[in-house]
């Protein structure tokens, strides 16, 4: 199976500009979802030595995969996001 079948191409809502997830915001919420947030950001900003610990850039291929952490789509999970009040766009 060609990896393009696995992860399809970026989702316009993140590819057309730039999202930033609020970490500070996130970190006051207290549920099974933002649990699993907060393990994915830490772990992207491990790996991308981004210590700021306030915002981190979502990138088309972050939002793919936690769309999956997740068990949702995209959109759903921009939605949440925004619900909740975590993006800085």
């Amino acid at each position: 199976m060609p990896i393009t079948e696995l992860f399809p191409e970026a989702s316009p809502q993140v590819a057309d500009r730039s999202l930033s997830l609020n970490l500070h915001k996130l970190s006051k919420i207290e549920n099974s979802t933002a649990q699993s947030l907060r393990k994915f950001t830490k772990s992207i900003g491990d790996r991308r030595k981004d210590w700021n610990g306030q915002l981190l850039t979502i990138r088309a291929n972050d939002l793919q995969f936690l769309a999956l952490l997740l068990g949702i789509d995209e959109s759903a999970t921009l939605d949440y996001l925004a619900e909740a009040e975590l993006l800085n766009a």
